[in-house]
C-alpha cells in the first residue's frame, strides 16, 4: 500500500517501476493539495451519478473509464497553458477504481515518463449537508509541482476545470 499522510482515505494499486516505496513530507520537492468542487446546494441525491462521471473522465486528459485493474491513460489537460504543453509531452496514468465507505473512487497513478511521476491523485465525491463536492487529492514527488514550484498552483487547480465538467455533465 501506498499512501501518505495528506490523503484522507487509504487504498492501494500497483505500484509502477521506479515508483517509491513512501511519499513523504521528508522527501524533497514533496507537494499534496486538496482541491475540492461543489456541484451545489441539493445535489447530494446526484453523487451516485457524479462517481460514475468521475469514472468515466477519470484525468483532465482525453481519456477511458478507470476500472479496477488500471486502465492507461494519457492525462494531459487538453485546454489552458497546460493543455499546450501536453500535446508536446504525454502524462501517462493507470487510472484504478477502488472502494471506499462503499463507494467508488478513482486513483490515477503517474507512470514513468509523466511529468509529475512519481505521484497519484484520488477523486473521491464526497456527501454533506445536502451538497456533493469532487475532492481531488493528491501528493507526489515531482519538481514541477514541488514546494518551490512556480508551476505548483497552476497544475493543481487543472483538477477544478475537470471537476466542473464532470459536474456539468452529470444527469
Amino acid at each position: 500500500m501506498v499512501t501518505g499522510s495528506h490523503i484522507p482515505v487509504k487504498f492501494s494499486f500497483p505500484t509502477p517501476t521506479h515508483f517509491p516505496a513512501s511519499i513523504n513530507s521528508s522527501q524533497s520537492n514533496y507537494h499534496h493539495y486538496d482541491i475540492g468542487v461543489s456541484a451545489g446546494p441539493g445535489s447530494a441525491g446526484k453523487a451516485n451519478a457524479l462517481r460514475q462521471t468521475v469514472v468515466n473522465n477519470p484525468t483532465p486528459g482525453v481519456d477511458k473509464p478507470a476500472s479496477q485493474n488500471g486502465t492507461y491513460n494519457n492525462a494531459s489537460p487538453t485546454t489552458g497553458f497546460l493543455g499546450m504543453v501536453g500535446k508536446v509531452k504525454a502524462s501517462p496514468v493507470e487510472s484504478y477504481t477502488r472502494t471506499y465507505q462503499g463507494h467508488t473512487i478513482v486513483v490515477n497513478v503517474t507512470l514513468p515518463g509523466h511529468p509529475l511521476f512519481p505521484g497519484y491523485a484520488a477523486r473521491i465525491v464526497t456527501t454533506a449537508h445536502g451538497v456533493s463536492t469532487i475532492q481531488n487529492v493528491g501528493e507526489g514527488l515531482a519538481p514541477l509541482q514541488g514546494r518551490y514550484s512556480p508551476f505548483a498552483n497552476m497544475i493543481d487547480n487543472a483538477w477544478i476545470n475537470v471537476s466542473q465538467t464532470d459536474i456539468n455533465n452529470t444527469h
